[in-house]
């Protein structure tokens, strides 16, 4: 059983994760011209985590390739996520929003919230 001190780290963590960090994936939709060396522009995630929160992400590794390149229509299915805690105390729970440059028709970006754990 969580004491109230553990209680209270827990949610305070939930809600710094969740207000303080937005969590940006920058799906970068519109391909520009190829640079002189031939290098096109890639799909990139953009971390926006504080430094001070114990996560980490990134995508996974197999699914890397399929997830960067802009041809790929299919490309949220070779999205994977991967969290990792850096910390030395367990995390509990946490909320992380993922933006995309994406938009719906009404020219909102979609957004896809991200939860783990129980937050009680």
């Amino acid at each position: 059983m969580l004491t109230l001190p553990q209680i209270k780290f827990v949610l305070a963590l939930a809600l710094c994760i969740g207000i303080a960090t937005a969590l940006v994936a920058t799906s970068k939709m519109h391909k520009t011209a190829a640079s002189s060396i031939g290098q096109d522009d890639e799909r990139e995630l953009e971390n926006l985590i504080p430094k001070h929160v114990p996560l980490a992400i990134k995508v996974r590794k197999e699914k890397e390739p399929g997830f960067k390149d802009l041809n790929n229509e299919a490309w949220a299915r070779d999205f994977e996520l991967e969290v990792t805690n850096t910390g030395d105390k367990p995390i509990y729970a946490f909320y992380l929003m993922l933006v995309t440059e994406l938009k719906w028709a009404n020219g909102d970006r979609v957004v896809f919230p991200i939860y783990y754990g129980r937050t009680e």
